[in-house]
């Protein structure tokens, strides 16, 4: 894989969702596959997009899915880390969640 590889992943979501849902205080929850990563699941607040987890496979993505879209119907003020990314370009941080 390249360092690129998430370029593919342009004007493509709904083929590669596994799911998404928005939570009770407004953060969204992505479960997709991505060129670059393999499935992963992403929070989705007014700020930013926060990977979260990576998935082997679509069943473990949908399980993961599910756990993460519990977790954020009340995430407010809540600290996740977030996953690096873009081969190391983009580091792992802790983020701290603001509901909608």
């Amino acid at each position: 894989m390249g360092i690129f590889d998430f370029l593919l992943d342009a004007n493509n979501y709904e083929s590669r969702k596994v799911a998404r849902d928005t939570s009770k205080c407004g953060i969204i929850v992505s479960t997709a596959y991505t060129s670059d990563e393999g499935f992963e699941t992403a929070l989705i607040d007014d700020s930013d997009v926060y990977p979260v987890e990576r998935y082997g496979t679509e069943e473990q993505a949908e399980q993961g899915h599910k756990k993460w879209l519990e977790f954020a119907h009340d995430a407010n003020g809540k600290q996740i880390t977030m996953l690096e990314g873009i081969g190391g370009f983009a580091p792992a941080k802790v983020v701290t969640i603001v509901c909608k």
